[in-house]
């Protein structure tokens, strides 16, 4: 007969060793426990959007963290402000897609050779595929290239009429 040798316990806890979150226990080996025994880490977790979390007596319980109760404050935030701080950042990007797509010399690559898929006009920058799709598509989306049908399914890129 043949012995299997003693598998080691691991403990797994759901939060800080002071923590009143219980801990769970599994052999090494043995599948994960299932959903029902795991505890609930966040009271958040339970709420759904713009409702408070309710105890079983009805009542609001309020937010708990490990260092104490949280008070959570909410401000009204002007719509407009948001859409005109997104509208800058937007304006960031694009500008920096631009000027770097001009300083690494894309729009001149392109102009000389056009229809290159992104792998050739990396090679062609000396640049990284990653980074040089990202660029392209980023220059596509402003409208500065072109992405057309190629012989593959990533297509051919061309300078646009801008």
């Amino acid at each position: 007969a043949t012995s299997n040798p003693p598998q080691a316990e691991i403990t797994i806890q759901n939060g800080p060793p002071t923590s009143p979150a219980p801990k769970m226990k599994r052999k090494d080996g043995q599948s994960a426990p299932d959903d029902s025994s795991w505890a609930l880490v966040n009271s958040l977790s339970k709420c759904s959007e713009g409702q408070e979390n309710m105890s079983a007596a009805g009542s609001a319980v309020p937010p708990v963290t490990s260092r104490g109760p949280m008070n959570l404050v909410i401000e009204k935030v002007h719509t407009d402000d948001l859409k005109r701080i997104i509208e800058l950042m937007d304006g960031f990007k694009a500008s920096k897609a631009l000027f770097t797509a001009s300083k690494m010399r894309v729009f001149d690559l392109l102009q000389k050779r056009p229809g290159l898929e992104g792998a050739e006009v990396a090679r062609g920058l000396q640049a990284s595929l990653k980074g040089t799709l990202c660029l392209l598509e980023a220059c596509v989306s402003l409208g500065l290239l072109e992405r057309k049908q190629g012989a593959n399914e990533e297509g051919v890129y061309e300078n646009s009429r801008l």
